[in-house]
């Protein structure tokens, strides 16, 4: 059962990755052109304040931002697909500032009100590592902590070596905890958007490049993720 969800995931992975390729290559080029459209000279009309200009030119800057890493993570997705972990890059990575990056998409991806965003960074540290892989794997469950937390607190820390991503959500059950890394598992929870892949990638990379992934996790109470590269 499990090699065939491993299959069935392989298939979806490779698949979904290629058919949005188009139209996210189409995305990107409006946001481009949107973006030239705004530094044109009294585009906005003179009774629009500054600030407003700000909130847009920033909305546009994230869009575009947003749309670069998706072309990544297709990219990095379909190399998964098919095996090809050589192919995906390696680079110097200032871990605190890309944890940082990610504790802010998470929040925008997943504004609410009710929860506490806290980011902590021991000491400055980089590595050498391919950065699409690890910003998956970080993504992943940095989305997940802001969609299953209604109210209270998600915190990301960073030292030497590790990233930790520790909620106060719904927590997990013992049933769904033991199946957590399985494809298209997605325990008690189909009323939240996704298909269950997410968790399942995050372990393949982590297998595949050495990293260990360390979950606890109560229901009720909240779950804790520490990824350890070194």
């Amino acid at each position: 059962r499990i090699q065939s969800g491993l299959e069935r995931e392989k298939r979806f992975t490779r698949d979904a990755s290629h058919e949005l390729r188009t139209p996210l290559a189409v995305m990107s080029g409006s946001l481009e052109g949107l973006k030239n459209i705004l530094k044109k000279p009294n585009l906005f009309h003179p009774n629009v304040d500054h600030r407003t200009k700000e909130r847009i030119e920033r909305a546009l800057k994230r869009c575009v931002r947003s749309a670069g890493l998706m072309e990544n993570l297709l990219r990095e997705l379909l190399l998964l697909a098919r095996g090809d972990y050589e192919k995906i890059e390696i680079e110097s990575i200032d871990c605190n500032h890309l944890l940082k990056t990610v504790a802010e998409d998470a929040k925008n991806a997943y504004p609410n009100d009710k929860i506490q965003v806290e980011v902590i960074q021991e000491a400055p540290w980089d590595i050498e590592a391919p950065l699409a892989a690890l910003r998956v794997v970080l993504n992943n469950i940095a989305t997940n902590a802001m969609k299953y937390t209604e109210s209270g607190r998600v915190t990301f820390s960073t030292g030497d070596g590790y990233f930790i991503i520790e909620d106060t959500g719904i927590g997990l059950d013992q049933e769904t905890f033991n199946s957590l890394f399985h494809p298209f598992s997605r325990g008690h929870h189909e009323d939240v958007e996704g298909f269950g892949l997410g968790l399942s990638i995050v372990k393949r990379f982590c297998d595949h490049y050495g990293w260990s992934i360390e979950v606890e996790s109560v229901k009720n109470s909240g779950s804790r993720f520490e990824i350890r590269l070194k």
